[in-house]
């Protein structure tokens, strides 16, 4: 499956402005929440600072997402 990070809507320049190691999972599709009728308007990442190499591979695994990582 193809991901073109360039037409998401984030702001690219924002997160590599933080020190250390930082890894981004974009979450496919739209998160929906239990009290709303429709899904929410823009995409929606996870961004994780300085975890553990197991809690890494663990949300891999799970997460059906698009990653990306600074070492």
């Amino acid at each position: 499956m193809k991901h073109d990070v360039d037409t998401l809507q984030f702001d690219k320049e924002y997160v590599p402005k933080y020190e250390g190691k930082w890894n981004v999972f974009f979450i496919k599709g739209r998160l929906m929440f239990s009290d709303q009728l429709s899904a929410a308007p823009f995409p929606s990442a996870i961004i994780v600072w300085g975890a553990a190499s197991d809690l890494l591979t663990s949300l891999k695994e799970k997460l059906n997402a698009f990653h990306m990582a600074k070492d």
